[in-house]
């Protein structure tokens, strides 16, 4: 099978259509579907509109011909789009064939009766995008599934692919593979489509091909198809597979034929991975193995392009650096991730946190089948990808979750057994400076309808953190709080005691799904990056946030202390840095933890100050700091007090994290110095070896009899060579008053 081309062919219609805007929504009745209106302009697709109209909210019609060639008559014609948003309704020839609603997901249309063989053929779509303020086709921003629109930029057109395929008259419609590790085997449903009026008999032929070319598995059986779809099942033994994880992500490739009268009819194929991922009492395990979850949040926006990236290569660089700085897992926030973004993280991987775009939806008559339509889409489309491992539902939306959770939760496990399920991520606690609430949160594992209690939680405490605060994150879960929080100005007292309440109980673990911010980035690069093109809404929007940055900077006298506005930018990023990794250590250093998620990798919008990496995906200083801390190994110091009196003695307390097991002799290292100077006297202490978390006791930290800075440094030595320690230096000052 391996070198057949498939019998399909297509017509791509990328290129340049007709765009017509129709602000007062009156095209329908004037019959543009079949009277295309004079003046309109041309424009690429796929693109949106926002690259030429920045700020067009509404209708529109997109217009263009094409022609098919003539041997594809007998043919199945299926007109495919990879995405429009937010709602399309396509004409073919004067007839109107459908509509879809959805601004992130793909979906296709049958013109086999309508199109025009060997002729030209005239394509017509209404595309009608949400908008701020005001209804557009009855629909109103706040109560759709529209990722962050509403906090961001709207935006309307048909930004995916757009192309015909012509297919035999019986065909696969799709392929879904269900891996079964323990079992050693694949379920495979192959959806088959026969548009004829008559009843075909087959020949089914399936291959699975192992990582590395050879062939694994191969099944055969002859059926007699009835018109219209049947989904056929089949049990495929895969002796001794290759597990798909995070250092080896093998990926298998399973190949669906039809055949009749001994001639190939058609050819489907998709990959897959064998791998299993679970929660056990809110703890993670991938392939039957404690899997510690070092997570980034990835924001739905690209510069430029917002839906896609400008290039392939943004995706691939994102990855590529949240791989590089130790994350294990990225969480595809409040939309689906971008065509191809999945093959990346399969083949690189990577875990994927995939949720829908339903974010913070309000409540509506329509709220359950918003949910149903985009959560069906989502897992259709992203089902075979080994690298998703749990499917979110609702994002800090307590409302909604208590409306519809349960029955999602259900459609979504009906729909897909083998991911873990989270209704609300967020839903135990949410909390900053400003707000805080305090609810339940859920998760299911696979092969599971119940849903159980997780610690999920969002902790936004800002930079730099209290050392009380610190104390409390390094003890979330652990029974009765130390710290009172509400004392320092976190949410309110009814939140968190109703949050202590909960602790009394749980045994299990604690997620934090949400937390940290990456600093200020370099304003006049962020906007360099966009080029000719700053009439785009998001290259204005950091231009106004630079000028008015500039001019607070000299209004202020911020010179005298900075220097100048790099000088305050980095700055900013060195004290997010600091903060960001004080947070972390705390978490690393809590045994009742079982993951993370930084809020965020990418800058975007007025969130242009939270990502790890800028809008261009250019490093800032926090990403260095959590790429030097997420190490296998990592040694984390605590000091009681930043600040102590002359001549007075500090103990420093150094907790030793292995998320594996060290391999040789090894040792951690202390010794105090000034900064700047090297450290000269150096004391050894024993170094556990097993993985897991490691209290290594204190050392002590005593001043000179002058003031200035000091600081403690530990470093693991192992095989004679050194690897400093993961995260931040422990500085103490030493005060010159006693």
């Amino acid at each position: 099978m391996v070198g057949i081309q498939p019998p399909r062919e297509q017509l791509d219609l990328a290129g340049r259509w007709q765009l017509a805007f129709d602000p007062r929504n009156e095209g329908v009745r004037q019959g543009w579907p079949t009277h295309w209106p004079a003046g309109a302009e041309q424009v690429q697709v796929p693109a949106l509109w926002n690259v030429t109209h920045p700020d067009y909210e509404g209708v529109a019609f997109y217009r263009r011909t094409f022609t098919t060639p003539a041997d594809w008559s007998g043919k199945a014609l299926r007109l495919h789009f990879g995405g429009v948003s937010y709602r399309a309704d396509v004409w073919l020839n004067g007839r109107y064939l459908g509509s879809h609603e959805g601004a992130y997901t793909p979906f296709c249309l049958d013109v086999t009766p309508v199109a025009r063989i060997g002729d030209e053929n005239e394509l017509v779509v209404r595309v009608a995008s949400l908008a701020k303020g005001r209804e557009v086709d009855g629909l109103l921003l706040p109560q759709c599934p529209a990722s962050k629109q509403s906090w961001y930029y709207t935006h309307g057109g048909l930004w995916g692919e757009v192309r015909v395929e012509a297919l035999a008259p019986v065909f696969c419609r799709d392929v879904a593979v269900t891996p079964d590790l323990v079992r050693e085997c694949a379920l495979a449903e192959v959806w088959v489509e026969n548009s004829t009026p008559e009843c075909r008999p087959m020949e089914v032929r399936l291959e699975v091909t192992a990582p590395g070319g050879p062939v694994a598995a191969e099944v055969r059986s002859a059926i007699t198809l009835q018109p219209g779809v049947a989904c056929l099942t089949y049990r495929i033994p895969l002796p001794r597979p290759l597990p798909w994880d995070l250092r080896n992500p093998n990926l298998y490739r399973l190949v669906a034929e039809l055949a009749a009268d001994g001639g190939l009819v058609d050819r489907f194929s998709t990959r897959f991975g064998m791998r299993e991922f679970t929660v056990e009492n809110g703890r993670f395990l991938l392939n039957g193995e404690p899997v510690f979850l070092q997570g980034v949040l990835l924001q739905p926006d690209y510069p430029i392009t917002s839906v896609v990236p400008p290039a392939r290569e943004m995706m691939v660089r994102e990855i590529t650096l949240a791989k590089e700085a130790g994350f294990n897992l990225i969480r595809a926030h409040i939309r689906p991730t971008p065509p191809g973004y999945l093959d990346l993280t399969d083949e690189m991987g990577m875990l994927v946190y995939a949720e829908s775009c339903l974010a913070w939806i309000k409540d509506s008559p329509r709220l359950l089948d918003h949910g149903r339509r985009e959560l069906a889409a989502m897992i259709r489309r992203d089902r075979n990808h080994p690298s998703v491992v749990f499917w979110g539902v609702y994002n800090e939306n307590r409302p909604a979750n208590a409306l519809t959770g349960e029955a999602l939760v259900r459609f979504v496990r009906a729909l897909d057994p083998t991911r873990v399920i989270v209704d609300n991520s967020g839903g135990t606690m949410a909390i900053d400076q400003d707000f805080g609430w305090a609810d339940r949160a859920t998760m299911v594992p696979p092969w599971s309808s119940e849903r159980r209690p997780v610690q999920d939680l969002h902790i936004y405490v800002g930079a730099p953190i209290p050392t009380p605060v610190y104390e409390w994150m390094r003890t979330l879960g652990a029974g009765e709080p130390s710290v009172d929080m509400a004392a320092h100005d976190f949410g309110s007292r009814a939140v968190l005691d109703e949050l202590s309440h909960e602790w009394r109980t749980y045994r299990g673990q604690v997620f934090v799904s949400e937390l940290g911010c990456g600093g200020l980035p370099d304003l006049d690069e962020v906007v360099a990056g966009f080029g000719d093109q700053q009439h785009l809404r998001d290259a204005r929007e950091m231009r106004a946030f630079r000028d008015s940055l500039q001019e607070g900077f000299v209004a202020r006298g911020l010179d005298r202390v900075f220097g100048s506005v790099q000088g305050l930018v980095r700055a900013s990023q060195e004290l997010q840095a600091a903060g960001l990794r004080r947070q972390v250590e705390s978490l690393l250093a809590n045994r009742r933890v079982s993951g993370y998620c930084i809020t965020q990798l990418n800058d975007l919008a007025w969130e242009f100050h939270a990502g790890l990496l800028d809008h261009w995906r250019r490093p800032k200083r926090a990403y260095e700091a959590m790429k030097a801390l997420q190490r296998p190994h990592c040694v984390i110091l605590k000091a009681p007090s930043p600040v102590v009196t002359l001549g007075q003695r500090s103990d420093v307390a150094l907790t030793l994290v292995n998320r594996e097991p060290l391999q040789g002799a090894a040792q951690v290292q202390v010794a105090a110095c000034r900064p700047g100077q090297a450290a000269r006297e150096w004391r050894s202490l024993e170094t556990p070896s097993g993985a897991g978390i490691y209290d290594l006791g204190t050392v002590p930290a005593q001043t000179a009899d002058t003031p200035g800075e000091w600081r403690v440094v530990a470093r693991l030595v192992r095989g004679g060579s050194e690897e400093r320690r993961v995260g931040k230096e422990c500085r103490s000052r030493w005060s010159p008053y006693h």
